[in-house]
């Protein structure tokens, strides 16, 4: 009983929670008719720092190092495509418990961040394009928290409901000289994107 007393305590006033989330993402689709390949992978990584200014209500920020390579064949043809992304997220969590050691919690954030991307191909004839983005959002998404220790937590969560908006520049050496703005709207659950975070938690 006193590791379920525990493991209230961690989401109490007062607590600080020191966590860290890893995320894999991985896709392939083949179209046997036309020849068409595509295989998209991604990586996150986010530390972040939290303070807990009710009993189960986190608040907190994080920063975010994402890294994506997607490949597309057609035929005889190959491009690529690799970019690197870096963000600011302030975040709030509301936790609620399911028993002594689990709880399942919301998060909502919102995001600010920058990085570039860098499209190759093997064709001659296609152009050169390498930017620089900026972007910001808003999102939300569910997870589940297993305290396996009093001062230690697993976290994991898949899916999101997201809103983003980002602005690439075309950098000097680019054969493209006009910049694009986008809009994406997110709402998935999905097993092919995981999110598993580790959490040590500070009480008063």
């Amino acid at each position: 009983m006193l590791l379920g007393c525990s493991a209230f305590a961690q989401t109490s006033t007062g607590t600080v929670v020191l966590n860290g989330r890893l995320s894999f993402s991985n896709e392939a689709k083949e179209y046997q008719e036309t020849g068409y390949k595509n295989t998209w992978r991604g990586i996150t990584v986010a530390p972040a720092i939290g303070y807990f200014i009710h009993d189960g209500l986190e608040t907190g920020i994080s920063s975010g190092i994402n890294k994506v390579f997607s490949k597309n064949q057609f035929k005889t043809e190959e491009t690529k495509l690799k970019v690197n992304n870096y963000s600011i997220n302030p975040y709030i969590r509301k936790y609620l418990a399911i028993t002594d050691q689990l709880q399942l919690h919301g998060t909502g954030y919102v995001s600010l961040g920058f990085g570039n991307s860098k499209y190759q191909s093997e064709s001659d004839a296609s152009p050169k394009l390498s930017h620089t983005t900026t972007s910001y959002g808003i999102g939300f998404y569910p997870g589940l928290t297993y305290f396996a220790t009093p001062k230690i937590g697993f976290t994991a969560s898949f899916g999101s409901l997201a809103f983003s908006r980002t602005k690439q520049r075309p950098e000097e050496d680019a054969d493209v000289t006009e910049s694009i703005t986008y809009k994406s709207f997110t709402a998935a659950l999905s097993p092919n994107s995981v999110s598993i975070g580790f959490g040590y938690y500070i009480g008063q």
